[in-house]
């Protein structure tokens, strides 16, 4: 629970950041481009979070499978 909450404030705060950027730098034609880019920001950074969990939880039981082998072929060879 304390991760969605994380990831649902985090976005919202890319979102209102990229849409306030935008608004700064583009005064008058702000609104054409603000809405946009903030909810693209905000998509990219939940994806952005749930793809760096998958690799990092993909990178652990890999190195798992590896430690398991290589511990028993060590066994197996009496190393």
């Amino acid at each position: 629970m304390k991760a969605i909450i994380f990831i649902l404030i985090t976005a919202e705060s890319v979102c209102i950041l990229t849409a306030e950027i935008v608004d700064l730098i583009l005064y008058n034609h702000s609104l054409l481009l603000s809405i946009p880019l903030a909810l693209i920001a905000g998509a990219f950074t939940v994806v952005a979070l749930e793809a760096f969990k998958k690799s990092r939880h993909k990178n652990n039981s890999c190195m798992g499978k590896i430690y398991t082998v290589t511990k028993s072929y060590t066994k197996n060879k009496g190393v």
